[in-house]
C-alpha cells in the first residue's frame, strides 16, 4: 500500500529502536564489570 503526504500532512516519526539494532551506530563507552567483581558504592552526593 502506497501512501502520497501532502504539503498539508503533518507526520511523527519515531525510532524506538537505535542502538539496539544497530549498536555500533551509538558511540558510548558504557563501563562494564567483570562477573565475579561486586558494584562499587555510589560517590557521596
Amino acid at each position: 500500500m502506497l501512501v502520497r503526504l501532502s504539503d498539508d500532512d503533518r507526520t511523527v516519526v519515531l525510532n524506538t529502536g537505535m542502538g539496539v539494532k544497530y549498536p555500533e551506530t551509538v558511540a558510548v563507552d558504557v563501563p562494564t564489570l567483570a562477573v565475579d567483581s561486586e558494584i562499587p558504592p555510589q560517590p557521596a552526593a
